[in-house]
């Protein structure tokens, strides 16, 4: 089947990560969350991998209102395929439970995967940053995330998982029997 998309609107994720409450508080710049002073850089800030910060998208300039999740987890890119806003990533490594890949032929899992994150900008690999891991699509704190997301291409409504692409990318599909769902989709892909 071909790949698809669906607008972001339409997503509201399940944050996969084991940290019960969010850990931190959010940092001041978060209306412009993807040029801040913690994202995509070398090394880590004040925050730590796996801190968790919440938003609220108003709705009011962009998006759905609703609560939205970021983690802070580090990235390694696709050898061809640079990160990208958008782009879902899923662990690479057995033993590096926080670094997240683009590459569906280099990562552990890329289909039915639980752990997950959407980069919210280009990001430089091994670096470290913030990604979407809950919630509504949080366009007003990261406009870059708007629009369209890809998908399998035969995604309904309902529970929705982390899915091989047939383009060399990680995107969203429906859930099969054995595969853990990662979020929901509001309506079937474009």
């Amino acid at each position: 089947m071909a790949d698809s998309t669906i607008d972001s609107e339409l997503i509201v994720l399940i944050n996969p990560f084991p940290v019960g409450a969010p850990t931190r508080t959010a940092p001041a710049d978060i209306q412009d969350l993807a040029n801040s002073y913690s994202h995509n850089v070398a090394a880590q800030t004040e925050y730590r991998v796996g801190d968790v910060i919440n938003f609220y998208n108003t709705g009011v300039s962009a998006g759905k209102a609703g609560w939205s999740q970021f983690v802070y987890l580090q990235c390694v890119a696709n050898a061809g395929v640079a990160i990208a806003a958008k782009q879902v990533l899923v662990p690479d490594s057995a033993t590096i439970w926080y670094r997240l890949t683009n590459d569906p032929d280099d990562c552990l899992v890329s289909t039915g995967s639980r752990l997950f994150g959407v980069a919210i900008s280009a990001m430089t690999t091994l670096y470290y940053g913030w990604f979407w891991c809950g919630g509504v699509c949080p366009e007003e704190a990261v406009s870059d995330l708007g629009g369209n997301h890809a998908t399998e291409g035969n995604l309904a409504a309902g529970n929705m998982t982390v899915h091989d692409l047939a383009a060399d990318a990680i995107g969203w599909g429906p859930q099969a029997t054995t595969e853990a769902f990662c979020g929901y989709s509001l309506a079937t892909d474009a």
